[in-house]
């Protein structure tokens, strides 16, 4: 071996080690000797590569290519480079001409089929790597790109066994025991996704990624102490890994672990504000901001990186006159679950002489008492848990359906996927997501005049329908229950003040205001719910902290849905969250008579029970910052007198709420998107408030 030989030997030794540094001074020190090396200029646009200088590495990778451009490995490392700066088109067309230097090329096939991946070309993607696999039948790293796309599309039986086949080729391979953790994760297989994730921080000691996994993992199960030290040591190694500080926040929400709850909050808000592409979970957002821009900002930016609009020709659909309007509703809570029980009524209640209603579930495999009720409701009911997005939009298209609602959106077991394919002609985002869903692939969002203002529209990637209401249920006059005060532990002599949102939507902010309250109504008590011991625990200390006996805060654990009604009648008000209010909760307390304070902000998710109170002539519960909704909560509380009035108030009011009409106002909106996209007219807002539907009897 002779000296040049050794000396590349020992570079590439320290870029193996991580050394990219050093390995640049003596690559650089080569290079002076031999400055015409097109093998070194190569290698020193790996180093750069490595070090984050894409700059300086396309032009060493491209005086390579001037030197010698018959060598399709060169290419295939420019092509990467731009791979990482989502340069994608000049990636497409580097790996392109490696793989015409060198058929055979299985690297530049996978990496081509990673761009068309993230370009939304599935099945070109899938193409590339299944010839990468076809050239190299142990290729590892192909075997976990492919098994990647396939979990992504919900072909999960295919992702797993590509997973599989990626480890047993290469069983010292972390990322793909990293993807197989990921998979079991999302099937709720904890105890083997947490094996996976070991196995790989076992191979890959500072491997961010997996760290990150495990916390969430851990998260799901409630271990408080294990899922903070995983995004503790995941954000230790890697602070700017996708996702996890909006993550990292939720977890610290949902525990009620606080110490650095502002520290977060201000470096996300201000990397949505000053950061290109950046994003949290538009989930998340919700409980962070109550500004429409920076939902907007960052929800768009989600959506950009994850999914790309399809087009597809609906005109036989379109064209075709047909007596009544399709509409699939899809979502994977036609179950017992707060939106199942929401929408109920909505779907049962339909005009059947006008729609015809098909219902798509892709929830867990149960069959409780309400998703037996949901498949007899629908004039069709495919129970899809099991089909691939594709498979799904490929049913919705052959049953020639006009309206797609997406009852989910950015939640979770969300399926977005169905809709960037365009399922429908039109696609609705409704309910599920209490927001904008920030993609070009969502034609309508059902709102109202409260909820989303006029100056506040242009925050919205979707056209408005404005209802009286956005949301609505039949009354149903709750009969006695067994349930009492004592048998639940509550004073019977007590101001009962409730919050029976998630915990997560409670805040610092939100909590400084309750015990405010309190301290001021001192014959009351703060009711949760909550089967998270440390969040309990975490709260009972925080009212210590503010001067509130812990023996005032009560906690209840979660129940079936009837008990869960009947806790309700034993509140006397109920104390929204901020930003994100209570939307189905709102809803079941005031329907069950329960008045509900609530701060309304300019958000989607800071103004639904500003939206229902005002729907109900309440807008003296609304209140529009942190002194008012104390002094409204103060003021019910030591004001019996008043309480009751509005108790009587509110009583009445949705006792005299005509739901049929209500859906009325939304079966027409239906009937005008269907008259606009048929006579080939853009969308627009859909006003339907003026209608002459009364709301109340």
């Amino acid at each position: 071996m002779d000296n040049l030989e050794v000396q590349i030997v020992k570079v590439l030794s320290l870029i193996q080690n991580e050394k990219f540094d050093e390995a640049r001074l003596v690559c650089k020190k080569i290079l002076e000797i031999y400055p015409e090396n097109s093998d070194l200029l190569n290698i020193l646009g790996v180093i750069h590569f490595k070090m984050g200088n894409f700059d300086l590495a396309i032009n060493s990778l491209k005086t390579c290519i001037k030197i010698n451009p018959r060598k399709e490995a060169y290419y295939n490392n420019l092509g990467g480079v731009y791979k990482d700066q989502e340069n994608y088109n000049e990636a497409i067309k580097n790996f392109n001409i490696a793989i015409d230097l060198n058929r055979n090329y299985f690297g530049a096939y996978n990496n081509k089929g990673i761009v068309l991946k993230n370009l939304g070309l599935i099945h070109e993607a899938e193409e590339a790597f299944i010839k990468a696999i076809k050239i190299k039948s142990d290729f590892a790293e192909a075997y976990n790109n492919y098994g990647i796309l396939l979990k992504d599309q919900r072909r999960i039986k295919e992702a797993l066994n590509n997973f599989d086949q990626a480890i047993y080729y290469n069983f010292k391979y972390a990322e793909a025991y990293n993807s197989k953790g990921v998979l079991l994760k999302d099937l709720g297989i904890f105890k083997d996704a947490l094996e996976s994730f070991n196995k790989a921080i076992s191979i890959k000691k500072n491997y961010a990624e997996a760290y990150y996994n495990k916390a969430l993992l851990y998260s799901n199960l409630n271990y408080f102490k294990n899922s903070k030290e995983c995004f503790e040591q995941a954000y230790k190694l890697n602070n700017n890994l996708d996702l996890l500080l909006g993550d990292k926040f939720f977890f610290s929400l949902k525990f009620g672990d606080w110490d650095n709850y502002n520290k977060n909050k201000n470096e996300i808000l201000k990397n949505i504000k000053t950061k290109k592409n950046y994003s949290i979970s538009p989930f998340i957002i919700l409980c962070i901001s109550a500004y429409p821009l920076d939902q907007f900002k960052n929800n768009k930016n989600y959506c950009e990186k994850r999914f790309k609009k399809n087009n597809y020709n609906f005109s036989s659909i379109l064209n075709k006159n047909q007596e009544k309007i399709k509409i699939v509703y899809l979502s994977p809570d036609f179950r017992n679950h707060a939106i199942g029980h929401l929408v109920y009524d909505l779907i049962s209640q339909h005009d059947k002489n006008k729609f015809e209603i098909i219902g798509v579930y892709f929830g867990p495999k149960i069959a409780d008492d309400l998703n037996k009720k949901f498949s007899l409701i629908f004039h069709k009911f495919f129970n899809a848990t099991d089909y691939s997005d594709q498979e799904i939009v490929d049913l919705i298209r052959s049953l020639k359906v006009h309206i797609a609602v997406d009852l989910t959106g950015h939640t979770q077991s969300q399926r977005i996927g169905i809709f960037e394919k365009k399922c429908a002609p039109i696609q609705v985002n409704y309910l599920g997501y209490v927001g904008t869903m920030g993609s070009d692939f969502y034609d309508y969002i059902i709102t109202d005049p409260f909820l989303v203002s006029e100056k506040n529209k242009k925050f919205f990637s979707e056209k408005l329908v404005y209802l009286p209401c956005f949301q609505s249920r039949k009354f149903e006059n709750l009969q006695s229950h067994n349930l009492t005060k004592t048998n639940l532990g509550l004073p019977s002599d007590k101001i009962v003040f409730c919050c029976f949102n998630s915990s997560f939507k409670i805040t610092p902010e939100v909590f400084e205001k309750w015990m405010k309250i309190l301290k001021q109504v001192p014959n009351s008590i703060l009711w949760l719910i909550s089967d998270n011991e440390t969040f309990s625990n975490n709260l009972k200390n925080e009212s210590k902290k503010r001067g509130v006996k812990p023996e005032r805060i009560f906690f209840s654990k979660k129940v079936d849905y009837k008990d869960y009604l009947a806790m309700y009648q034993l509140a006397d008000i109920f104390l929204d969250t901020f930003p994100f209010n209570a939307g189905a909760t709102a809803s079941n307390a005031l329907w069950s008579g329960v008045p509900v304070i609530t701060q309304s902000g300019d958000a989607f998710c800071s103004r639904m029970a500003g939206s229902l109170l005002t729907s109900l002539d309440l807008r003296e519960l609304v209140t529009f910052n942190e002194d008012d909704y104390v002094q409204k909560g103060v003021e019910l509380g030591t004001n019996l007198k008043k309480l009751n009035e509005i108790k009587i108030k509110l009583k009445k009011k949705v006792s005299k709420i005509n739901f049929n009409n209500f859906l009325k106002h939304l079966e027409f909106a239906y009937q005008e998107m269907v008259r606009l996209k048929k006579l080939k007219l853009p969308t627009k807002l859909i006003d339907v408030t003026k209608k002459n539907f009364k709301i109340f009897s």
